[in-house]
Formats: C-alpha cells, sequence, structure tokens
C-alpha cells in the first residue's frame, strides 16, 4: 500500500488557506470550500465531486440469518442505519461472487422498510 496524490481532473488545485468554510452536498455528493485566508481574505469556491469515493448513505452492521438454503424462502433481517422508506432491492449471491453485475447467481427481490434501522426480505430460489 502507498499514498498516491488525488488531482482534480481539470488539474486546477485550491491555493494553500486557512479559515475557509467546508460545506458537504448530501444531494450531489460533492464538498463545496469557500473563502478562507491566504495573505488577505479570499472569496471564492471550489467544488469536488467525491461521488466516486462516498459510499451510499446508509450502513449495514448486521444480516440475520447470515446464510441460508439454495430453494430459498428463508426471511432475513437486515439492520444497520440510515435506510430510507423507498423501493429497496436487495441482491443475492451463490457462494462469493460479487454482486456488482448481476449473473445468473445473482438473483433481486423486494425489501420491505420497516424502520430506519431495519430492513426484511425473504431470500430467492436458486435451484
Amino acid at each position: 500500500m502507498a499514498w498516491a496524490e488525488i488531482k482534480p481532473e481539470n488539474n486546477e488545485v485550491p491555493t494553500a488557506r486557512e479559515y475557509a468554510a467546508i460545506s458537504y452536498d448530501t444531494s450531489n455528493s460533492r464538498l463545496l470550500v469557500f473563502g478562507g485566508w491566504n495573505n488577505g481574505w479570499l472569496n471564492d469556491m471550489y467544488v469536488l465531486a467525491v461521488n466516486k469515493i462516498v459510499g451510499p448513505s446508509y450502513a449495514i452492521t448486521e444480516i440475520d440469518p447470515p446464510l441460508g438454503q439454495l430453494t430459498g424462502g428463508v426471511p432475513v433481517n437486515i439492520k444497520g442505519c440510515g435506510f430510507k422508506d423507498q423501493t429497496i432491492r436487495i441482491y443475492f449471491t451463490v457462494g462469493k461472487l460479487p454482486t456488482d453485475v448481476p449473473t445468473k447467481f445473482t438473483l433481486d427481490v423486494a425489501g420491505t422498510y420497516v424502520s430506519e434501522t431495519e430492513i426484511t426480505a425473504v431470500t430467492p430460489n436458486f435451484e
């Protein structure tokens, strides 16, 4: 592992500063930096899109049960934080295959919102 410098796409880097106002725009996943001090007060604004490195707005802390049978039909409770009452799709996979790209080994089912800390689903049949 090694540190790497992150450079903006257009190579425009803000000047060094202190006392800047910084905010995170959750709807667009970006950092906003306004003004600050560098031998005088700055009156500029920079925006950095961080959507490629910021994870989802929720976190999963527990899945019960963690494993199930291939024939499906097992109720699953998923606990965490930041769940929203909206359309929920839960992806299940066979083995240790990644679920980034749906395959014949990955099936999705509708999830049910219970609260901001819990959602439920029933596992699909992989036979």
